[in-house]
């Protein structure tokens, strides 16, 4: 029969030979998956990228290119010290490299580099950095891997002065938030329901590179950097930190209309450094002209209620200024706030991950609103 002693004994020979041509086919596949690895790492370098790419440290302005390094957070601190004073810290702090000669001082520059690893943007983070991406030239390389890392502190303008007020956005002070009469209305309209959940990522970034472009959060290292980070506790893909030793967790937040089948009307993500918030992009569907609005007031006013005490817009969102009630500063008065905060926890995570419906917005935004009156 089909199970008796001879049958067993002459299916051995082709079991065995089964198991071994699936072991030569995981090797075979181990072998083609690390060429890969092999090419990318091959044209995936600073000096090749620079043979297409000659103006580097000069194209998106002053610019300098890191050196390769396990740096600490003491020597990311002491290179945006250096950064302030405009004085070289030395061998305490972050090694970095200028091929340009255009006169360039350290205060005025920002930081490139092809080191996407997880420990080395939550150090820089943690420091007071803010990062981002940018495209660059590559023959035969799809856009969506041709990106480099960028690292910055404050905006163009470097400094403040007179003239210019400096260069990054934030908020210090929540009693400055401004909530205006029509998108305390729109709530009334329009059954909101703001969402803070692990799995928001995804759908928000989804949103965001169909409404902006694949440059800057479509990249496949930016993607993978963001999906990699800690996340708040709570949701089916929590991850936990790993080589990273700040506590440097992403976030994302929707706002959706429920009367719509919980179409998302606005959304954002950022990521949460002790008490500091800062915000690395945004999507808002035009169909909804004051959804950006209710989204951005309710995000700060549910961050703030988690224990969120610096808000920070990055070095480009001038127009929270105008919207918001932000401010715009130099480097100092930014790392100042910033290392206030940045080791304070958060009153309450979990309170971040509790949706807020129709009704808890209408009331978070019109007492928002109310308070603000009583002051003038």
């Amino acid at each position: 029969g089909l199970d008796s002693p001879a049958m067993r004994k002459r299916a051995v020979p082709a079991a065995a030979s089964s198991a071994a041509g699936h072991r030569r086919g995981e090797k075979k596949q181990r072998l083609e998956t690390k060429a890969r690895e092999d090419v990318d790492i091959g044209w995936y370098s600073l000096a090749k990228i620079r043979i297409h790419n000659p103006q580097l440290d000069t194209e998106q302005g002053p610019r300098a290119y890191l050196v390769p390094g396990d740096y600490s957070r003491e020597n990311w601190d002491s290179l945006v010290d250096s950064m302030i004073t405009g004085i070289a810290s030395g061998s305490k702090g972050v090694s970095w490299k200028r091929e340009a000669s255009d006169g360039s001082t350290l205060r005025d520059l920002r930081f490139y580099t092809a080191d996407w690893r997880q420990s080395l943007v939550s150090h820089a983070v943690y420091a007071g950095f803010f990062p981002y991406a940018s495209a660059f030239e590559y023959p035969g390389q799809a856009e969506i891997e041709r990106c480099l890392l960028n690292l910055e502190v404050s905006g163009a303008s470097r400094e403040k002065t007179e003239m210019d007020p400096g260069g990054r956005v934030i908020m210090d002070d929540i009693s400055k938030l401004k909530t205006g009469k029509k998108t305390v209305k729109s709530v009334k309209r329009h059954k909101y329901s703001l969402v803070c959940h692990n799995d928001s990522i995804e759908r928000v970034l989804r949103a965001i590179v169909g409404q902006h472009g694949l440059d800057w959060m479509g990249f496949r290292r930016v993607r993978e950097l963001l999906f990699g980070l800690p996340r708040l506790p709570g949701g089916d893909t929590f991850v936990e930190e790993k080589e990273s030793s700040v506590r440097m967790r992403v976030v994302a937040f929707e706002l959706r209309d429920m009367d719509n089948e919980g179409k998302l009307v606005s959304g954002e993500v950022g990521y949460i450094v002790g008490s500091c918030y800062t915000c690395l992009s945004v999507y808002s569907d035009k169909g909804y002209p004051k959804g950006d609005r209710v989204r951005t007031q309710a995000v700060i006013l549910n961050l703030a209620r988690s224990g969120v005490k610096l808000f920070d817009a990055g070095v480009t969102a001038d127009y929270y200024q105008i919207l918001y009630g932000f401010k715009k500063v130099g480097k100092h008065e930014f790392v100042a706030a910033w290392r206030k905060y940045r080791n304070v926890p958060l009153k309450s995570e979990q309170e971040l991950l509790r949706a807020c419906n129709q009704d808890q917005l209408y009331k978070m935004l019109s007492e928002n609103r109310d308070a603000a009156l009583k002051k003038r």
